[in-house]
């Protein structure tokens, strides 16, 4: 074979070597992302205020009680419940002075502590009035029943006459021997409330799962007792949800079922304190 022969031949060979070497190699691995979600909160939020009303002669009124959003955002499915504790429905009315009586600058009653759902308290001026002191008479009369006493404000001060009740003669005024001054007041009976079911609602919110996920109105028929108008009673569970349910946000209407005795009570609006808890728990 001849020189030029040969070179032909090895730059063959060394192009069919270059073309048999392997292509680059590729690799792959793993690994994991987390995402750690922390427990949120039971709540009660966007509790509003509630007005009904009905005839003295009707003696009771099923009613839906208080609107508010109910609230499971803990991630743990454990169940909640809802209670509701009440003040007693209380009217608290304000002085009234009688035709040619001095005006009271104040006709803030004081705070009713009698359990009369009907009571009234009349006062009258008498003995020697001055423009510092005032003596009185009184008649304070529970639901028909009168008891009568006497005593003497320190003008410009809050006297205190029975059941809670005051009066405030005007400072620096000498008041008029006869000078008669009203008020009435009265109290529903600590149970006047029982929870009616049917008169409530539940609702899921925009977001929340409804069917079997909605929590579930309970107790029907329970009385939910009030200890006087300044205390609560023993709260009442009203609302439950069993373990991975009621997840999520509800609008919620307690239902109650109110009485009252329509020969004790005034053509007036009672109002009662109402307070909602919110637990862990079925």
């Amino acid at each position: 074979m001849n020189t030029r022969a040969r070179c032909t031949t090895l730059a063959v060979a060394s192009l069919v070597a270059l073309a048999a070497l392997p292509a680059p190699a590729s690799a792959s691995s793993t690994s994991t992302d987390t995402l750690a979600l922390a427990a949120g909160s039971l709540s009660i939020s966007s509790l509003t205020s509630a007005s009904f009303s009905a005839s003295i002669t009707a003696g009771s009124l099923n009613t839906g009680l208080n609107s508010a959003t109910w609230t499971d955002a803990t991630g743990l499915g454990l169940g909640w419940n809802g209670t509701l504790g009440l003040q007693s429905f209380i009217y608290q009315g304000t002085w009234s002075a009688a035709s040619g009586s001095t005006a009271l600058t104040s006709t803030a009653s004081g705070a009713y502590s009698g359990t009369a759902g009907m009571a009234s308290v009349e006062v009258t001026v008498t003995g020697s009035p001055t423009s510092s002191s005032t003596p009185f008479s009184y008649t304070d009369t529970e639901n028909g029943t009168p008891a009568t006493g006497t005593g003497t404000a320190t003008n410009g001060s809050a006297a205190t006459i029975a059941n809670g009740m005051t009066i405030t003669f005007n400072a620096s005024t000498t008041y008029v021997v006869g000078d008669t001054y009203t008020v009435q007041m009265g109290v529903l009976p600590t149970t006047a409330v029982v929870l009616r079911t049917a008169s409530g609602s539940v609702a899921a919110q925009s977001g929340t799962l409804g069917g079997s996920n909605l929590p579930s109105l309970t107790n029907n028929t329970s009385s939910v007792t009030s200890t006087s108008a300044t205390s609560y009673g023993t709260a009442v569970k009203f609302i439950t949800t069993t373990a991975l349910h009621g997840i999520g946000s509800f609008t919620v209407v307690p239902g109650a079922t109110i009485t009252w005795n329509t020969s004790q009570v005034w053509a007036a609006s009672y109002v009662a304190n109402a307070q909602y808890t919110i637990a862990s728990g079925p």
